[in-house]
């Protein structure tokens, strides 16, 4: 196959922020490495490194903070910008990222210029209408959460039926878009993992659970060794982390040698220090904060099983990666993750917000060390699937598609 000239649009290209951009990222490296030209147009940032490429910074305004939305508040401006590196660059395919400003730019030039487009469609509109609650109508309270989330699905339908084809990660995500209005064909591909930086962890090697400098630290090296649960990923409210909390608070209840650790940032992380202090105080919940994304198979090596309790993932990056790990997962049993983890095979599966159920399935991988592996075993080998080396070759297949404009 030939290497293809493609230009990526999306609002953010910076390291260590969130999944959608791990995403993006990691589709741009695979790409890059087997030979394609990728330009990549993406807004300035106020703080973090912008990942090495071929990066192209969209004039932007600078706005105010605005809650919890990447990436650091700017607003793409200058269309005719945009059109004009387009026509030097001469692209074959266009790749939108985001439905934000730097993703309507880039379908704007795109079809003024009759290049093919393919979006990504990583949003949910339950998510996206939170926010827009949230952020766009405080003077408004009374509008009720569904009014917020048909909003969203009706502007992320304006965009993606303007594109020639729509990608969609996972079956759920395909759905989603279908129930929001999007009319385009959508095909399902997958996002991808590196699955040889998480592959060869054995969890529960006897390593302390938390780093050897912790509070608790010499106590455990004495005592018996204990098993972590670990959350990895956003602290805000789509997560529904109201469950994973009361979920935490139920099994390290029921079993002291079992503690918590929470690795990510965002909005709710101070409420839930606050919340969970006690059971900070006493070692059994610590929270990492931000970890940096070259960190991450440290923070899954450290853990015996992977808790997530949220109910919109459009697929889970961070269960992916966990699973490659060799985690087993307790999860709940909605969105894309109902799509990775197989109930009994990978790790378990519970209604969303059932926290009892998950501390139950919580409770039976900490008390059974060979379920555990077992489990973890078949995870690790399920997870190798979504290898870039692998899902790359279906990406690479549309973008055929587009070029030659025979899409199926």
């Amino acid at each position: 196959m030939r290497p293809y000239r493609i230009a990526f649009f999306t609002d953010s290209f910076r390291e260590d922020l969130g999944g959608l951009t791990r995403a993006v990222i990691g589709l741009h490296d695979v790409l890059v490495a087997r030979g394609h030209q990728v330009f990549v147009f993406t807004l300035p940032q106020r703080e973090g490194r912008i990942h090495q490429g071929n990066v192209f910074k969209v004039p932007a305004l600078p706005l105010p903070p605005v809650g919890f939305v990447p990436p650091d508040s700017h607003l793409a401006v200058g269309p005719g910008w945009v059109e004009a590196r387009l026509r030097e660059l001469q692209p074959e395919i266009v790749h939108l990222h985001t439905p934000y400003s730097v993703g309507w730019l880039g379908l704007r030039a795109a079809r003024r210029l009759g290049l093919p487009v393919a979006a990504s469609y990583h949003a949910n509109p339950a998510a996206a209408g939170a926010f827009l609650l949230r952020v766009g109508f405080r003077a408004a309270p009374q509008l009720p959460q569904e009014a917020g989330r048909s909003l969203a699905a009706r502007a992320l339908a304006t965009f993606y039926n303007r594109c020639d084809v729509v990608i969609a990660p996972s079956r759920y995500a395909a759905a989603l878009a279908r129930e929001s209005g999007v009319r385009r064909a959508v095909t399902v591909l997958p996002t991808g993992i590196d699955a040889a930086l998480f592959r060869g962890v054995l969890p529960g090697a006897g390593e302390s659970p938390f780093p050897a400098d912790s509070r608790r630290g010499a106590e455990r090296r004495e005592g018996p060794r204990r098993v972590t649960a670990l959350y990895a990923g956003r602290l805000s409210a789509e997560k529904d982390l109201g469950t994973l909390e009361r979920a935490a608070r139920a099994c390290l209840a029921a079993d002291p040698s079992l503690c918590l650790r929470i690795a990510g940032d965002g909005p709710l992380r101070r409420r839930m220090e606050a919340r969970l202090s006690s059971l900070v105080r006493a070692g059994r919940v610590e929270f990492a904060g931000p970890v940096p994304w070259a960190e991450m198979p440290g923070e899954y090596r450290r853990a015996d099983l992977f808790l997530f309790p949220s109910p919109v993932e459009t697929q889970g990056l961070a269960v992916l990666e966990a699973m490659a790990s060799g985690l087993p997962v307790v999860a709940c049993a909605a969105g894309g993750v109902a799509e990775l983890v197989e109930h009994g095979q990978t790790g378990f599966l519970a209604p969303p917000r059932a926290h009892r159920e998950l501390s139950a399935w919580v409770l039976e991988l900490a008390r059974k060390p060979g379920l555990r592996r077992a489990l973890g075993r078949k995870a690790s080998q399920a997870a190798g699937r979504y290898d870039w080396g692998e899902v790359v070759l279906a990406f690479e297949g549309l973008y055929g598609q587009l070029r030659r404009g025979v899409l199926k």
